[in-house]
């Protein structure tokens, strides 16, 4: 990571006249610059398959709100609620890396130095110059990104943890829960109606009376 400052790097590449040692520090500030760019790329990647995840657990929370609310307690459904707020917080956190920064680049006056033209060496030392100022950027603009990637991703796992905890909590009320069954009465009388024939109309109509009383005695 670049830590000096422009002028420090400035000082420095004037205190020695090898060309060889000019010519690995140009070929490490390369590395260095397409490293940066590509971190960046990742990170941007990083961000978007966050936002894409909280849009799909939140439109799936939407859409079957009045599924799943019908099953859970009024505790559980604020929890849900809590967890989506913090879930669209973290995706706008992603979102906001996104957002333009002024990036240094060599100008054109660095990239046409004059005073270069006469000692190739000297010309490549103002490049390095130049390679140092884009890296310090760049690592400036990946240090946000990270910052704002890492509270997005801790936003998304608080809004799974409270999903879980919904999820948990009506497992365990639907295992838990002691099964209703009609009564000895109720299967005997639809046997009886099912010997008369599928096609009676009458033992479609005792059928259906029976399925009405099991289900007014259901808890």
């Amino acid at each position: 990571m670049a830590a000096l400052d422009q002028s420090k790097v400035e000082e420095i590449l004037e205190t020695y006249d090898s060309t060889g040692v000019t010519d690995h520090l140009y070929d490490m500030g390369k590395f260095l610059l397409d490293d940066c760019m590509k971190r960046l790329d990742q990170l941007d990647s990083k961000a978007i398959t966050i936002v894409g995840y909280t849009g799909a657990i939140i439109a799936l929370m939407v859409s079957t709100f009045s599924i799943w609310t019908s099953g859970v307690d009024r505790w559980a459904i604020v929890l849900v609620a809590l967890g989506s707020i913090a879930g669209l917080l973290g995706a706008g956190l992603s979102l906001a890396s996104f957002w333009p920064q002024e990036l240094l680049m060599p100008s054109d006056s660095d990239w046409f130095e004059q005073d270069g033209f006469a000692k190739p060496d000297r010309l490549k030392k103002y490049y390095v110059s130049s390679l140092h100022l884009s890296i310090s950027s760049y690592e400036k603009i990946n240090a946000q990104k990270v910052s704002r990637i890492k509270r997005s991703q801790a936003c998304l796992a608080i809004m799974v943890l409270f999903l879980l905890i919904v999820l948990g909590d009506a497992t365990y009320r639907t295992l838990t829960r002691p099964a209703s069954q009609p009564s000895s009465g109720h299967v005997g009388l639809a046997v009886s109606f099912d010997l008369l024939g599928h096609e009676s109309p009458f033992s479609e109509w005792a059928a259906a009376q029976v399925l009405v009383s099991w289900e007014s005695q259901r808890p």
